[in-house]
């Protein structure tokens, strides 16, 4: 079923290339939907959409479909590339190069108005039939150079001006308003005043008194506990995990890529890495390991990486803002719960490399699946996946140690429950 396109689409970056058989369309989509993409083309016309870009050319010269057509999709490049057979092979394609005609909707040239007349996004009308796109709105070509240098955020704060490029089609990724021209301090200072805003008393306290509920909850056995007690027969993690065949597949897809990352980065990517797990181990426990379709955003909103492009600098500043945002956002904010959560990601950490893995993979599914916040895995999501893979096992057992003394000290308080150091 083919989506309606709203009035204002990004048009990706595009070059086109020929051979005597084939004209071949690479086409740079970076943070797209890549299961929802679907394309079209006949004689002139080529279409292609992919959530948040569209594409629509009117081609120098025929192509069709006769079974040799062929496309794919470059992860790690973020790029596809799409092989039309031409109509009348050996015919030689003029005008590749020529951008801006290559966009013009054919019909749109007349004595009587400017030579390229394009039709502005308030005229669209809506089709009759729901399956088809109008296609005939405003096309402005994209490319890198016009993306604004701003603040940067995303894995090992690499990226920037994402969230200005698709704020207008996906308004609802993040948070914060303009993260672009905002500062790591002025973000924090943002999600604090949010958090201690949105905290209700009233609900705290109910479900301070909800216990058969908070009690089933507590109870449930997460996948990760019965590995972590059995992690004291084997004493190798790695071994009490193994992959399915669908998470095989699923790494296959991945991108290649090395990272090079001073010692002060591979520290705010742990200490991330600690903020998105407590957030997947709420939304598990609380659903008892069957996920919903609130799961997507359960995971991005309990996680301030994820919701506010967050960058930790220290296991304390991790624990207070999770248990911060679990008890103002999700449906069941209690204590106890928030205390057992701290616990239950000191454990997934504990059962090292492949465990951890196995978790980002599953919220790299969750999130995939939603209609917007699917760019929160090429912004975070995908590069933990591949970059967790070079970490050494030592290093999560390490800092699951260090977490279990945070969470010891924590709950272990004369002054508990403590709710006023939170908040």
């Amino acid at each position: 079923m083919i989506q309606k396109l709203g009035s204002k689409m990004l048009t990706p970056r595009f070059e086109l290339t020929q051979n005597p058989q084939f004209v071949i369309l690479v086409i740079h989509a970076p943070y797209t939907k890549v299961t929802d993409a679907e394309l079209f083309f006949h004689g002139n016309d080529f279409k292609f959409f992919s959530k948040p870009y569209f594409l629509r050319l009117t081609l120098p010269g025929e192509v069709k479909e006769n079974g040799n057509e062929k496309a794919t999709y470059d992860a790690e490049k973020g790029t596809f590339t799409i092989k039309m057979p031409k109509m009348s092979p050996g015919e030689v394609f003029e005008g590749l190069d020529m951008i801006t005609k290559l966009l013009t909707p054919s019909g749109k040239i007349s004595a009587a108005s400017p030579v390229i007349e394009v039709l502005d996004s308030t005229e669209l009308k809506e089709d009759k039939d729901d399956d088809e796109f109008d296609w005939q709105i405003e096309q402005i070509p994209w490319s890198d150079d016009s993306t604004i240098c701003g603040e940067k955020y995303g894995f090992a704060n690499e990226r920037y001006g994402v969230c200005t490029r698709l704020q207008e089609e996906l308004p609802d990724l993040v948070d914060i308003k303009n993260p672009d021209h905002k500062s790591i301090e002025e973000r924090r200072k943002e999600r604090i005043n949010a958090e201690t805003a949105q905290f209700s008393d009233d609900h705290y306290l109910a479900d301070m008194y909800q216990t058969e509920l908070i009690q089933e909850v507590l109870e449930f056995q997460a996948p990760w506990e019965k590995l972590y007690y059995n992690l004291g027969n084997s004493g190798n993690a790695d071994e009490l995990v193994s992959f399915t065949e669908a998470e095989r597949e699923q790494m296959k897809k991945l991108p290649k890529k090395e990272y090079l990352l001073n010692k002060a980065t591979k520290q705010t990517l742990f200490l991330g890495l600690v903020d998105i797990l407590y957030a997947y181990a709420y939304d598990v426990r609380t659903t008892e390991g069957e996920q919903t379709v609130e799961s997507s955003w359960t995971i991005s909103k309990l996680s301030a990486t994820l919701s506010w492009l967050e960058v930790f600098t220290s296991l304390k500043s991790v624990t207070i803002t999770t248990v911060r945002r679990s008890l103002c956002y999700p449906l069941l904010r209690n204590w106890n719960l928030a205390m057992k959560l701290i616990k239950d990601t000191q454990q997934i950490l504990s059962l090292g490399r492949n465990f951890v893995l196995k978790c980002l993979l599953k919220i790299h599914d969750t999130l995939n699946d939603s209609d917007s916040r699917y760019v929160l895995n090429d912004l975070y999501i995908t590069d933990y996946c591949v970059w967790v893979q070079n970490v050494k096992s030592k290093n999560f057992m390490s800092l699951a140690k260090a977490l279990e003394k945070k969470w010891s000290l924590v709950e272990n308080s004369a002054a508990y429950p403590h709710i006023k150091y939170y908040y």
